[in-house]
């Protein structure tokens, strides 16, 4: 049970961040796919050396595949955690713009009353 929940953990941290980052990049739908699928392998990295040290291999290509994996999951728990707090901030600034809304919107049809009643002001003490 707690490799299911170790994987829907990874699962989603990395295809947040690849929601996230993958579209800004401006990819062809092919090189996106592609980059989407190197995601999902960067994700099973971590679990990766744990599973084959429960089979009885230990080789150093096992610690080799765990620096990558653990530096690749900290990597992407960092990105993670910053597009979260992005995310957070965006909606409470937001949130904040509705409910304290100091900027008022602006009128046209006051502007141009006013300025027909200067120009009719103007032309009123212009000399004949």
């Amino acid at each position: 049970m707690f490799f299911f929940i170790a994987i829907a953990i990874l699962w989603l941290i990395h295809g947040y961040v690849a929601w996230r980052v993958i579209p800004t990049l401006g990819l062809l739908p092919s090189q996106a796919l592609l980059g989407y699928i190197l995601v999902f392998l960067l994700s099973l990295l971590p679990i990766l050396p744990i599973l084959l040290r429960f089979s009885g291999n230990e080789t150093k290509m096992i610690d080799r595949i765990s620096l990558l994996g653990y530096t690749s999951l900290g990597f992407f728990v960092l990105s993670f955690f910053i597009f979260i707090l992005k995310d957070f901030f965006t909606q409470v600034m937001i949130l904040f713009g509705y409910l304290f809304n100091s900027e008022q919107s602006i009128d046209d049809s006051k502007r141009e009353f006013i300025l027909s009643y200067l120009s009719k002001c103007l032309l009123s003490f212009w000399p004949n």
